[in-house]
């Protein structure tokens, strides 16, 4: 696996994962990967990761058409990374050992132009010692192969696999066995056979033990130890049956098309309280709306009210100016209520005892006010009033 830049919180979990895949607990890894391809805060090699952890899995029970699914949706968020290169190329690889773990080394063979492509990429040490089984398989499979260059590339291989990716040893231990049983060294390579079931065992890589199984079937024929073949063919059938890959598969499918069911669900169901949340901002919205225009209106009412009546003050004030003309306005500002009552009685053309019957007092009364404003205005009688 990569690990670039992650959290220890991250590598723990990833961590966990392939533990569960080693006790063949793939129910557990599969629902541990959902959440993390599913997780908003996710980053694409989060998501690159999830899948390629999820390949792994369906290649472990056989299922090669859903494991290259994965795969390819693994390098689909890996080529949205800063890593899509070094990516791109163990993806190339792992196509390759995909063919090998269907047993068609042949195929690996035909593709050798792909695996001299993956040599000019930066490799880690563990794919590099990968690398160098694919090109120990090409020379297996071609006629001018050369066995003992084979056997130093498988060495070199298992070398860096013990310590790094142990649980992969038995596959390449696998095509040892096919090169000493070519090479009619039949002895050594049933004691590589019997250090790898040993592997196989001690990683529980049941599908690689069954791998093994398949290996004898072609050992013992070549041997003409037929009936030793039929056993193993048994053993193969017997562990098949015990491991029930395709069980496993079909379940963990469905496992799948739950937790995605589930997760459609809370989508959904997100939508609607988003959908209701965004009604109700809208509704308060409005609500906003409807009170900024009633404070505006009432605003507007207000403006209007005080224009009329400054409105209607300048007119009171023009038509006092009217009425005080030639008459000082200080000195205007000294008479009483009363006596500007009867300042505008006078100007109104009204005589003394209409005056005092508008005012309710004498006529001699009236006479006394009207003294008192002409001493006041400093005028000589009701002539300059008029005017």
């Amino acid at each position: 696996m990569f690990s670039f830049g992650y959290t220890p919180r991250q590598a723990q979990v990833y961590k966990t994962i392939e533990q569960n895949n080693r006790r063949q607990d793939f129910k557990t890894s599969i629902v541990e990967i959902h959440k993390i391809i599913h997780n908003s805060k996710s980053t694409d090699l989060d998501k690159y990761e999830a899948y390629y952890l999820k390949y792994v899995v369906y290649k472990r029970l056989y299922n090669f058409s859903e494991a290259k699914d994965n795969l390819d949706l693994a390098q689909g968020y890996a080529d949205k990374t800063i890593h899509r290169e070094s990516l791109r190329n163990k993806y190339q690889l792992e196509l390759l050992l995909i063919q090998v773990e269907l047993r068609n080394y042949k195929g690996v063979a035909d593709k050798y132009s792909d695996l001299q492509s993956i040599k000019t990429l930066e490799l880690d040490r563990v794919d590099q010692a990968l690398l160098k089984f694919l090109e120990a398989v090409v020379l297996v499979e071609t006629s001018s192969g050369n066995a003992k260059q084979a056997l130093k590339l498988v060495d070199e291989s298992i070398e860096v696999l013990q310590e790094f990716y142990p649980e992969y040893v038995s596959v390449v231990l696998r095509l040892k066995i096919k090169i000493y049983t070519l090479l009619n060294q039949y002895n050594t390579a049933y004691k590589i056979y019997e250090q790898d079931i040993y592997l196989a065992k001690n990683y529980n890589t049941i599908s690689y033990e069954i791998d093994l199984y398949r290996s004898m079937v072609e050992y013992y024929k070549e041997i003409g130890d037929y009936g030793k073949s039929l056993e193993y063919s048994r053993l193969v059938l017997d562990q098949v049956t015990l491991y029930n890959a395709t069980e496993k598969s079909t379940e963990l499918k469905l496992i799948e098309k739950q937790l995605n069911e589930e997760e459609n669900l809370l989508l959904l169901h997100k939508k609607e309280r988003d959908f209701y949340i965004m009604i109700a901002i809208l509704v308060l919205l409005l609500i906003g709306v409807y009170y900024l225009v009633l404070v505006f209106k009432r605003r507007k009412r207000a403006v209007k009210q005080i224009e009329k009546q400054n409105s209607q003050m300048q007119l009171d004030i023009k038509q006092l100016q009217d009425k005080l003309k030639g008459i000082d306005i200080k000195s205007y500002s000294r008479l009483s209520k009363r006596q500007k009552q009867i300042v505008d009685l006078v100007q109104k053309g009204k005589t003394n005892k209409e005056i005092g019957e508008t005012l309710f007092i004498s006529e001699n009364t009236v006479k006394y006010h009207l003294k008192i404003i002409y001493e006041i205005l400093q005028i000589k009688g009701k002539a300059d009033l008029l005017k």
